[in-house]
């Protein structure tokens, strides 16, 4: 019997593919791997960006309350251009001339501004919407004593909340605001305390101001 060999490729004809395939296998996994730094990375740039225009917008519920509380007085409405027009006590301070109170506080006042359709009124603040939470915080809990307190002629004891968005049609950059004023234990200070919320694209930051100011 006659064998005859069969002509073909040498046994070590496939372990060329093998380690091709197994070299673009690696440097598939390399590719994939850095992609997945990029974006990570492209991701926390992004957050980064947006915790700051957080940050900020939480600031702006920090002023307008601050501002509030020192320029927007209770007020009588009568008109003046001194101190002197104001002979009707206890509103004898001529600010933004309009009889105020000099030593009352405008954190109780801040609703004043905000009427039946939640937007300002001719003489409050035109920058933003104002939306009050009666009786809830930012965090949807219950205020300690939202309304009892907030006498404008005294302001010693008074809890506010309210939202505001700054443009409800294009990023709804918004803050949420509680802000009280009350007397410690012994009734020697008034804690003046702001906790300011704010949100841009999903991601929230938070800024708390506390002072403290020595009872009359």
């Amino acid at each position: 019997m006659i064998f005859k060999k069969q002509k073909g490729l040498p046994a070590q004809a496939g372990v060329s593919l093998i380690i091709t395939f197994f070299v673009m296998i690696i440097i598939l996994s390399v590719v994939l791997s850095i992609s997945a730094l990029l974006y990570s990375e492209v991701k926390v740039l992004r957050n980064i960006g947006n915790s700051v225009a957080s940050f900020y917008v939480a600031d702006s519920g920090i002023e307008k309350v601050l501002y509030y509380d020192r320029q927007v007085l209770p007020n009588n409405g009568s008109i003046c251009s001194s101190d002197q027009d104001c002979v009707s006590s206890p509103y004898v301070l001529c600010s933004n001339g309009i009889c105020t109170i000099p030593s009352s506080r405008g954190i109780c006042t801040i609703f004043n501004t905000c009427i039946s359709d939640q937007t300002p009124d001719a003489q409050g603040d035109r920058s933003i919407y104002c939306e009050p939470i009666i009786g809830k915080d930012c965090n949807g809990e219950t205020v300690i004593n939202p309304t009892g307190g907030c006498d404008p002629e005294t302001c010693e004891n008074c809890s506010v909340s309210f939202n505001a968005v700054f443009n409800r049609n294009y990023d709804k950059r918004n803050y949420c605001v509680t802000a009280r004023v009350y007397p410690n234990a012994d009734r020697t200070f008034s804690i003046f305390e702001i906790n300011s919320r704010g949100a841009f694209s999903g991601t929230k930051r938070q800024i708390q101001a506390i002072t403290a100011t020595k009872s009359q």
